[in-house]
């Protein structure tokens, strides 16, 4: 179904608000067009989800039990959007960081505490390896030299 994420929102607002005219006006839509969308979402499922009345609406059993999965589909997808906007900006992942014990106990720290602090929804992990087993594994232009953070 096209726009389903919209008709998903129509059906949550009423069931939330109990009234199509208090949540067309939280979703700026006209009654009308929210009554279309909440149709249209039940004729896709083949179920009713709204017992419908000229003074009052109320869920119907098949709107409880979709419901609940309905908002964890919404907050599921905000996540992921959210995720993956903070990602884009770079104020989320993942710094991995592979050296000699000794600059992982010495040197690294507070590198790696000053880049916890600045961007706190990210990573910083330091891995330990012997050179003779790490640089036959990576490409050279992923190498960082000691120089890159002023020592050498």
């Amino acid at each position: 179904m096209k726009n389903s994420i919209q008709h998903i929102q129509a059906f949550l607002a009423v069931a939330r608000t109990g009234s199509f005219t208090k949540a067309a006006n939280e979703l700026h839509l006209s009654p009308s067009a929210l009554t279309v969308q909440v149709q249209q979402l039940e004729d896709w499922l083949g179920v009713a989800l709204l017992d419908r009345s000229p003074r009052h609406v109320s869920i119907t059993a098949a709107g409880q039990d979709a419901r609940g999965p309905m908002e964890k589909l919404l907050l599921d997808l905000d996540n992921i959007v959210t995720g993956s906007r903070d990602l884009a900006a770079l104020r989320r992942g993942v710094v991995t960081i592979a050296a000699l014990p000794s600059v992982c106990a010495g040197t690294l720290p507070p590198p790696c505490a000053c880049f916890a602090s600045a961007l706190p929804a990210s990573k910083c992990a330091c891995m330990t390896w012997s050179p003779t087993v790490f640089m036959p594994r990576c490409a050279p232009a992923k190498w960082i030299s000691a120089s890159a953070y002023g020592r050498g």
